[in-house]
């Protein structure tokens, strides 16, 4: 472990250094735009590592490890079973990913990547500070399969990394690169607030995923890219773009009317509401209107 630790701190560095100069870049060509989200990109994300580091990663471990203590057989320590598990992990990742969008509580975390009206490669730094003890339960299947665990978390972690180059629009569309595997023009998509945009492109890394399960939406010159959520939280304080979308749940769930209505507001999807009471009806007969 100790010759790997370089070689990641070195890598953290060179993608810091990356995203730093595509901000840059990207507010050069967008004129008006300022540092303000690229800096609370870098803030959200310090906060979000020193967690994974020091209180979720342990948890992660021991949650991945009990399971994998149940599971009937285990797979063996080779290069195809490596192999294996990233396809594994990619494919978990895509139906994680697209729960996010689903269900509200897990995308009250999500919601975190997605609130950011610009988009660049500190975007890709944007990760919620609660996110991953949530979304560990998607992973847990995999172990109790017989995947090892650290070789769960491992490619997890690389179907992360991959996904940090495509945070850009300094990328155009690549082609056949774009039909086959995740890029910057197919990410771009997933975070757009078009409505043709919406829930499009969960993919990690292969996009066969959302074409087998119909959510692959190709970028269209017709439609250009908005950014952010469909209702921007104006904000780019570290804590409240944490919040922001936790608070507004308690908020809903207060004021649910009926129990049902407030699991509604947990398990649905974002911006789901309770239908509207049916008005009351009163039959006027004959003998009321001669009255």
């Amino acid at each position: 472990m100790d010759h790997i630790r370089p070689l990641l701190l070195g890598s953290l560095y060179l993608f810091l250094g990356l995203a730093a100069l595509d901000a840059l870049a990207a507010a050069i060509r967008h004129k008006g735009r300022s540092g303000k989200e690229a800096l609370a990109n870098f803030a959200i994300y310090a906060i979000s590592k020193g967690w994974r580091d020091y209180v979720t990663r342990g948890l992660e471990l021991a949650v991945l490890f009990g399971a994998y203590a149940l599971a009937p057989a285990k797979l063996p320590n080779t290069a195809w079973a490596f192999a294996l598990t990233l396809l594994a992990a990619d494919f978990v990742y895509y139906w994680k990913h697209r729960s996010e969008h689903g269900v509200r509580v897990l995308w009250a975390y999500h919601s975190v990547h997605h609130s950011s009206d610009e988009y660049n490669l500190t975007t890709a730094f944007r990760l919620p500070w609660f996110g991953s003890i949530l979304g560990l339960i998607f992973y847990v299947p995999m172990v109790l399969a017989g995947f090892h665990p650290v070789a769960v978390l491992l490619t997890r972690q690389l179907v992360l990394l991959y996904q940090f180059w495509i945070h850009t629009e300094a990328v155009g569309k690549l082609g056949w690169f774009d039909r086959v595997l995740n890029s910057p023009s197919n990410h771009r998509v997933h975070h757009g607030s078009n409505q043709v945009y919406l829930d499009k492109n969960h993919a990690g890394i292969l996009m066969l995923w959302d074409r087998l399960f119909g959510t692959y939406q190709p970028e269209l010159a017709a439609e250009p890219v908005r950014y952010g959520l469909t209702h921007p939280i104006g904000t780019q304080n570290p804590l409240l773009v944490n919040l922001h979308e936790p608070l507004a749940i308690v908020r809903d769930v207060r004021q649910a009317a009926t129990l049902a209505d407030a699991f509604g507001y947990v398990l649905r999807g974002p911006g789901w509401k309770p239908a509207p009471a049916a008005p009351l009806r009163t039959h006027v007969g004959p003998s009321m209107l001669a009255r």
